[in-house]
Parts: C-alpha cells; sequence; structure tokens
C-alpha cells in the first residue's frame, strides 16, 4: 500500500478512538456498552476497556492509545442516566446524557 501511495487517502484520524468507557465491571459495564452501541450507531468510534481492571492501568491504555475522552458510568451516573466524560488532553471532567457526549464526540 505504500507503494502505491494508498496510505495518504486514509482518515487515519476517523479510525481512532474518541471515546473510551472505564469498565467498572457488573451493571455498569452493560451500561456502558449500551452507551458504546448509541455511539458507534452514530459512527463515532468508541469502547469499553475489556476487563473490569484497576483504573491506573485503564486511563494507562487510554493515554497509550492517545484516546481524547474517556468516560466513566458508576452507580451515581446510572442513577442519574448520566456519563462522566473526561477529556484527556485537558484534564476537564463533567457530567453529560447520552445524547450531549454524541454531540460533543461529533
Amino acid at each position: 500500500m505504500e507503494e502505491l501511495g494508498l496510505f495518504n487517502d486514509l482518515n487515519l484520524e476517523a479510525a481512532t478512538t474518541q471515546v473510551m468507557f472505564v469498565n467498572f465491571g457488573d451493571v455498569s459495564e452493560l451500561t456502558a456498552f449500551n452507551y458504546v452501541q448509541q455511539i458507534r450507531g452514530e459512527n463515532i468510534s468508541a469502547e469499553i476497556y475489556p476487563a473490569n481492571m484497576k483504573m491506573d492501568k485503564q486511563m494507562k491504555y487510554a493515554n497509550a492509545k492517545k484516546i481524547p475522552f474517556v468516560a466513566f458510568v458508576g452507580d451515581e451516573e446510572i442513577k442519574n442516566q448520566t456519563i462522566q466524560l473526561k477529556n484527556m488532553n485537558t484534564g476537564e471532567q463533567q457530567a453529560y446524557s447520552i445524547q450531549a457526549v454524541i454531540q460533543k464526540l461529533k
């Protein structure tokens, strides 16, 4: 592909994950999975960390992949139907509805 110059035509930014949901396990994991499906339905690249591991390990993974946003869905967020969205560049973190998260990521 390099010889044919095809890499120049690829939009590599669009291929990278825009938001990663931290995996807290149990109900949180199921809720996060549903949010990932909704976000992907809007053609935004999203993932959930594959296992309920220490937060530090999950955040290091997001940093290593240069994922711009990390989302948290804990007990309080499930109760309030919100998502804590952290901007990994600025450190700013705020609660949003799923619709607001989608708009922010577009």
